[in-house]
């Protein structure tokens, strides 16, 4: 199947709505992709076909987690779908002054089809040529580098950061000092607010966008946010190693953000970046903490990050003892990660002592707690004081 269709006619007229499709993965695991009905039809108080490519949904949804009372991302499993759901965004459809306003909607026909009469956009992304050279965003040394930087964190978040000389560029660079992602984390740079020029805001004459990024932990996620022409705000997921590296994001793997869209927003669906509104890098990965630096914002036409040059030889001399240190390793070193949202391994009930039975017969000498990338981060006496709701792994076995 490639896209979905139904007829829909509003109660009122101009009702804003969101499509959504929700597989089932089991043990209550639902996990949810969806898109908003604008960007394909208007509703009105008369019935309408409206098609919608699958393709538009993305592979990474939402799914509730009730041990953490949230919602956390979640691959969908195309081939498990239960569910067509449509819904409302809180606060988007106006009322009387202060009060959200009834929505009825009428749906009739809802269908899953083999063809339909779109075009793709990685058609276009396919034969795109451009030799216009790269063009640089923010070096963070420049006149348009200074205090243009926004935070926008969530109640539940924390963020600290400044633009400053960082060893590892050789200068300035931005310092994302420390977040803390339990909602939202944002960085901002709104090119339209600063009055940066339109040659700046035009960047249909590039193919992605790339700039450096240092991390000291072993793989930091990334979201980098875009705010086109239209402020309808695009998103595209990618992740840094541990040191310092060069990220390349391709303008075609940017997708619509189906969660919150600014009020002013004209949302067509379509990703017009002849004139671009504002930037935004934020760290992915709720419950997740640290920080990381980004430097060199450019956009550009390569289709790949150039590889740094290496010797084609190294000598390298390797010296050894004749002393045994330590004949035998210690069967105590060998164990398995707990990780923070493991909490069935410890359960009693039902299929989940099987899980526990199977952990005791491996006969581990050490079980590691939160495994993962999360130990490092961990202060066992902050957790524990603020109550952290991820720490639900149950007694020892």
């Amino acid at each position: 199947m490639v896209s979905t269709s139904f007829w829909i006619k509003g109660k009122l007229g101009g009702e804003k709505l969101y499509v959504g499709i929700l597989d089932n993965q089991g043990n209550d695991i639902k996990s949810q992709t969806k898109v908003g009905l604008n960007d394909w039809a208007k509703v009105s108080k008369d019935w309408q076909l409206v098609k919608i490519p699958l393709k538009r949904f993305t592979d990474k949804g939402k799914a509730w987690d009730a041990n953490k009372s949230a919602e956390v991302a979640k691959d969908v499993k195309w081939d498990k779908i239960q569910e067509i759901r449509f819904s409302v965004g809180k606060g988007e459809n106006q009322g009387e002054p202060g009060k959200p306003a009834p929505v009825t909607v009428f749906v009739d026909q809802i269908t899953f089809t083999e063809n339909i009469d779109w075009v793709d956009p990685d058609l276009k992304w396919d034969s795109f040529k451009s030799n216009e050279k790269d063009l640089i965003i923010t070096d963070f040394e420049s006149k348009f580098s200074k205090d243009l930087w926004e935070p926008s964190t969530g109640p539940k978040s924390q963020l600290n950061f400044k633009i400053e000389n960082c060893p590892e560029f050789k200068g300035n660079c931005l310092n994302i000092q420390h977040y803390l992602l339990a909602d939202w984390v944002d960085v901002v740079f709104d090119m339209r607010k600063t009055g940066r020029p339109a040659v700046d805001r035009d960047w249909t004459k590039h193919w992605g966008i790339m700039f450096d990024v240092y991390s000291e932990k072993a793989w930091q996620s990334i979201t980098v946010q875009v705010s086109d022409a239209g402020n309808e705000i695009f998103v595209s997921n990618v992740g840094a190693p541990k040191g310092k590296t060069t990220l390349l994001v391709p303008f075609r793997t940017f997708g619509k953000f189906p969660y919150y869209q600014p009020p002013d927003a004209i949302e067509n669906g379509l990703f017009d970046l002849k004139g671009v509104v504002s930037l935004d890098f934020k760290p992915s990965g709720e419950g997740t903490a640290g920080g990381f630096k980004i430097d060199n914002v450019r956009l550009t036409n390569q289709r790949e990050v150039k590889a740094k040059e290496r010797p084609p030889v190294i000598k390298v001399v390797v010296k050894g003892e004749k002393d045994v240190l330590n004949p035998n390793i210690s069967g105590g070193l060998f164990g398995i990660n707990a990780a923070l949202w493991d909490g069935d391994m410890l359960d009693n009930k039902n299929f989940k002592v099987q899980t526990r039975e199977f952990a005791k017969r491996i006969n581990h000498g050490i079980i590691r707690y939160p495994g993962g990338l999360r130990a490092d981060d961990d202060h066992w006496k902050e957790i524990l004081d603020n109550h952290d709701w991820m720490v639900d792994t149950g007694s020892p076995c």
